[in-house]
């Protein structure tokens, strides 16, 4: 997977396999730095993700995605 684009809080995500509407996903920078988001919208082999933490200083070289097979849950 590759982050073909980052426009606004969004991530445009190309590559990826058996992701869901509303999936969480962590993106991991070079540096180390870990932020959350939640996928928005997928298509065929893309996917739009919106950063919680927004994409400031993000760039598209080295980052990575991880998917976590799950969607945001709040205790009630």
């Amino acid at each position: 997977m590759n982050v073909a684009g980052i426009t606004g809080p969004l991530l445009i995500v190309e590559g990826v396999k058996n992701v869901g509407y509303g999936e969480l996903v962590e993106i991991r920078t070079p540096s180390g730095e870990i932020r959350t988001g939640q996928t928005l919208e997928v298509d065929e082999d893309k996917a739009v993700v919106q950063v919680f933490e927004g994409t400031s200083g993000l760039s598209q070289k080295n980052m990575r995605t991880i998917f976590l097979g799950r969607t945001l849950e709040i205790p009630v």
